[in-house]
């Protein structure tokens, strides 16, 4: 008997926790109205700001790579900004950092 009453006594705050989420789930209400259009972001001119893709579209391709870089523009940037370093044998290189022992 008095297991069960240690068991009750701690059940009872996942009881009404659970009791007060379904309370606030139900309070949703039905409206189906769509939502507000966002409002642009704009520069202290007033004027959108420039979309820049820096490396590319580093979130979803890996950075400095074609598919990073064609898939900018399909994500809304406006122009691409690469680091590009020369080698010694003057051919240009898309690369974040200069020197390859950093990563080697």
């Amino acid at each position: 008997m008095v297991s069960r009453q240690i068991v009750l006594a701690r059940l009872a705050p996942l009881f009404v926790a659970t009791a007060a989420a379904a309370v606030l789930a139900a309070c949703g209400g039905n409206d189906s109205s769509p939502p507000p259009a966002p409002t642009p972001l704009l520069t202290l001119d007033g004027s959108v700001p420039l979309v820049i893709g820096h490396r590319g579209l580093p979130g979803l391709y890996p950075e400095e790579t074609l598919p990073a870089y064609e898939g900018a523009p399909d994500a809304g940037a406006d122009s691409l900004e690469e680091d590009l370093h020369m080698t010694r044998d003057c051919v240009l290189v898309a690369r974040h950092n200069p020197w390859l022992s950093d990563n080697t």
